[in-house]
């Protein structure tokens, strides 16, 4: 698979959710289902990636949480992997 046509894959799967498998880490699952549905809206809009890469991981902030995805090969089946990875409001602290 060339360069070009690995963007192409990833963006499909990450933007229409097809040409793979979508998975979910449990943490996501502790979240309100409208803030799921927000958060993996947030991420098919996505587009801060390194021009020299292939659009396979990202980071992103939303409704004070930072969630990171990930497109992988599992099993010879492309699979794109969403995770809240922390809840930034929980780290500050008022005095």
């Amino acid at each position: 698979m060339t360069n070009l046509s690995t963007i192409r894959a990833n963006e499909l799967l990450r933007t229409r959710f097809r040409g793979g498998k979508v998975e979910f880490y449990d943490p996501i699952f502790q979240l309100e289902p409208r803030l799921k549905g927000r958060a993996i809206f947030r991420m098919s809009l996505y587009d801060d990636f390194n021009p020299a890469g292939d659009r396979d991981h990202g980071s992103f902030i939303f409704a004070g949480y930072r969630f990171r995805f990930l497109i992988r090969p599992i099993n010879g089946v492309r699979t794109l992997t969403l995770w809240p990875e922390a809840d930034l409001l929980m780290q500050w602290s008022v005095p």
